[in-house]
């Protein structure tokens, strides 16, 4: 029997955000939330409010000619982009072309036996640049990573992202469903770094999970959100909350905004998460104790500060410094190079 995410909890919704306090709105939100309505007077979104088909076009017409890469899911994958029954790769192929054949694809009926096309993260100002501002919100000011997700119906499985996120929801109906970062023990991830789409997944299928080889999964559901979103429809996903996205509908697409507040100087926690656990994971048990007590210090407890170090000796503590944040990376670039 098939998981009923109706019965899971539904993510807290706002209608009345005024499109200027947007910003201000997600500076104080550490946890999700959907804005019903929120981009309603986008065209795309009225264009899709007539169908789907009308919204497709109209992308079409105002597309760069510029190639796009196309995922296409095996037709036995029922939209689940996943890896191959041998874990050996991945359920789909690559193709590249203009945004017209993708267009052309998702137009005609949806042949089953060629499997589910769908477009990634694609940059929306690149590819569309004629309508990108008119399809804005006050977090264009930031210079995010702007980028549209266009396809037939799909199943992206649990996955977390380092950046903030807002998913505006301009095609069709789309579905989320988020778990806190502090489920990531019951979600079963699998590979750091052989992954459908550069981010470590859940080996669970949400949809049909399976109990007696992920127990634990049946702990993270109590913790699960979810919300189906309409045209015109945004949820905000703090980050590293993870989530899994279906498009319900025959076309869906989204408008994705990623960014961060921090300077982009500092570089990836995934890259020093991958990095400790070549250098710690497998050090002896007394060993991985005494540096856990270090990183719990320096790292994770509210007791560490740098008033006893002059200000000359800060180095890497010195968060303001960032030719000193720059010097020490490539310190760290020369030493991985040993």
């Amino acid at each position: 029997m098939g998981l009923d995410i109706s019965q899971l909890q539904p993510i807290p919704e706002r209608n009345d955000v005024a499109f200027r306090d947007l910003k201000t709105l997600l500076a104080n939100q550490e946890t999700p939330i959907v804005l019903r309505g929120f981009v309603a007077h986008w065209p795309l979104v009225a264009k899709a409010q007539e169908s789907a088909l009308q919204a497709l076009r109209y992308l079409e017409q105002y597309s760069t000619q510029e190639p796009v890469t196309v995922f296409n899911v095996a037709p036995n994958a029922d939209g689940r982009v996943f890896y191959n029954e041998s874990a050996t790769g991945f359920n789909y192929r690559v193709l590249n072309g203009p945004f017209s054949r993708l267009a052309q694809q998702l137009s005609t009926s949806n042949n089953e036996a060629l499997g589910a096309f769908y477009l990634g993260s694609t940059l929306f100002g690149r590819w569309f640049p004629e309508i990108d501002t008119e399809h804005s919100t006050v977090l264009d000011e930031i210079s995010p990573l702007k980028s549209l997700w266009l396809g037939q119906k799909s199943k992206v499985a649990i996955h977390s992202d380092f950046p903030l996120n807002l998913a505006c929801n301009v095609i069709g109906k789309r579905r989320f469903v988020l778990f806190p970062p502090e489920q990531i023990s019951n979600l079963y991830i699998g590979s750091l770094d052989f992954t459908p789409a550069g981010r470590p997944i859940s080996m669970v299928n949400l949809n049909e999970p399976d109990f007696d080889a992920f127990p634990r999964f049946a702990e993270a559901l109590k913790h699960a959100q979810f919300v189906d979103l309409t045209p015109g429809d945004c949820l905000y996903i703090p980050s590293m909350w993870w989530h899994y996205v279906e498009g319900l509908e025959d076309i869906n697409a989204q408008i994705n905004y990623w960014w961060r507040d921090e300077k982009s100087v500092i570089g990836s926690p995934t890259d020093a998460l991958t990095h400790a656990l070549l250098a710690i994971r497998q050090l002896p048990a007394h060993e991985k104790a005494a540096w856990k007590a270090f990183f719990d210090y320096y790292l994770f407890s509210d007791e560490f500060d740098t008033n006893h170090i002059p200000h000359e000796l800060l180095g890497v503590f010195d968060g303001s410094n960032t030719q000193q944040q720059l010097n020490v990376k490539k310190q760290l670039a020369r030493n991985l190079e040993r």
